[in-house]
């Protein structure tokens, strides 16, 4: 009626193969919030490598949930990717659980320039930022408070 289209890119496609393509595309995520079985207090501040995917799916198997994190069974901070000038790099955060599910609270976060030798500079010296299930546009929010990070860093990438 309204003559629009839906596309659903990853609608069907295999979380684990999905994970494991952002990795090596250059994407890097911390884990900011669970809320499913088999998801503890120890997956609140890990950053998703190859390890951590792995251990995803096969929980995701054992327990039920989707491995993508797509049913609200855990949240995601993007600290870097392609679209980033800067990578973002948490320098203090606190632990929230709540026995069957939790989140963490960064604290402290700092930009750091692309280079062989990275430079820090705080960016959110006062500003504490909560990443939960409960305030999904705390990122928004942040990159619309310091939009040099959303800067294109395409010529940066070989440089890693």
């Amino acid at each position: 009626e309204l003559g629009l289209d839906c596309v659903s890119p990853l609608w069907g496609a295999d979380p684990g193969a999905h994970l494991r393509t952002l990795l090596k595309e250059g994407f890097e995520a911390m884990v900011t919030g669970v809320s499913a079985l088999g998801l503890d207090e120890g997956w609140l501040g890990r950053v998703l490598d190859q390890d951590a995917v792995d251990e995803l799916v096969r929980l995701a198997r054992k327990y039920g949930f989707h491995a993508g994190l797509e049913g609200g069974e855990g949240e995601t901070f993007v600290l870097d990717c392609p679209l980033f000038s800067q990578r973002i790099s948490v320098l203090s955060s606190e632990r929230h659980w709540r026995g069957d599910g939790g989140y963490l609270e960064i604290t402290g976060a700092a930009a750091a320039r692309m280079s062989s030798s990275p430079c820090f500079s705080p960016i959110f010296p006062a500003y504490k930022t909560m990443i939960s299930a409960s305030s999904p546009n705390s990122l928004l929010r942040a990159f619309r408070r310091f939009p040099g990070l959303m800067a294109s860093r395409s010529a940066q990438l070989g440089r890693r």
